[in-house]
C-alpha cells in the first residue's frame, strides 16, 4: 500500500481515524504547508482511504470503514516502532 507507505500520510490517516479534519486543520496540528497536506490527502482519497465532504468552502476529510481503518494504522505504526527499536539496538 503505498498510500500508507509514507509516515506523514499515516499520521494524517490516524489523526482522521479519529475525527474529521480539513486541510485547515491538518495543517495546523501538523505544522505542515496546505500545498502538502492537500497532495497527502489526494493520494490516500485516490487509494481509497479518506473520503471527504464539502461544507461550504472547506471540504473535511474521514476515514472509510472506521473499526478496520483504524485497526490497519495501530497495527502498522506499531510495527513500524518495532522495526525501528529493533533497528536502533543493533
Amino acid at each position: 500500500m503505498h498510500a500508507v507507505a509514507d509516515p506523514q500520510r499515516l499520521s494524517i490517516l490516524a489523526m482522521l481515524a479519529e475525527k474529521e479534519l480539513c486541510v485547515t486543520d491538518l495543517s495546523s496540528i501538523t505544522s505542515d504547508d496546505l500545498p502538502t497536506i492537500s497532495q497527502r490527502l489526494k493520494l490516500l482519497y485516490e487509494a481509497g482511504l479518506v473520503k471527504r465532504r464539502r461544507q461550504g468552502k472547506h471540504i473535511f476529510y474521514s476515514t472509510v470503514k472506521k473499526y478496520y481503518l483504524t485497526e490497519a494504522v495501530f497495527t502498522l505504526l506499531d510495527t513500524s516502532e518495532n522495526s525501528q527499536t529493533s533497528t536502533d539496538s543493533e
